[in-house]
């Protein structure tokens, strides 16, 4: 994959974040597990992310989310599994007349293809293709990046003398 497709790549990708952290703060988002959950802290989401993996059915897990909202996002992995449960969910959801998205599923899938297939990569995946973006831009001078190691080699010498 070449350098403009990378970067149209995680533009792409920025704007779904983007997008899925504003809508959190009104809509919560399911996730199957505690991993799915932090990597999406560790994105920006605030908003209410409810778990999958609580020990409960996914028919009661659906009926209590009806009791306090009544719209999610679904945010399932994208292998077999997490298309399973999604199937799952919106069955339920629709059982209790709870409204769902799952657009961000399918963007999210979409823009990571094969390099990652489930919530919990998303953070690592996002660092790595800014990496690959930003260390292969030519628009970036090679004393930028010169520049940006000493501060770094800085910082971690000022560290070390306290």
């Amino acid at each position: 994959m070449d350098v403009d497709e990378e970067r149209e790549r995680l533009e792409d990708l920025e704007q779904i974040l983007e997008e899925l952290i504003r809508d959190n703060m009104t809509t919560p988002i399911i996730v199957e597990g505690i991993k799915d959950k932090t990597a999406l802290r560790k994105l920006g989401c605030e908003g209410v992310i409810l778990l999958i993996n609580t020990g409960k059915s996914i028919v009661n897990l659906a009926t209590e989310i009806a009791t306090q909202h009544k719209k999610v996002i679904i945010l399932t992995d994208w292998d077999r599994e997490g298309g399973h449960l999604a199937r799952l969910l919106t069955s339920a959801f629709d059982n209790n007349a709870i409204s769902y998205d799952m657009d961000y599923r399918k963007r999210l899938a979409l823009v990571a293809k094969k390099d990652v297939k489930d919530v919990e990569a998303l953070p690592k995946f996002c660092e790595n293709l800014h990496c690959r973006v930003e260390t292969s831009d030519p628009r970036r001078h090679k004393f930028d990046i010169i520049e940006e190691r000493k501060e770094r080699a800085d910082a971690e010498e000022a560290l070390e003398e306290d």
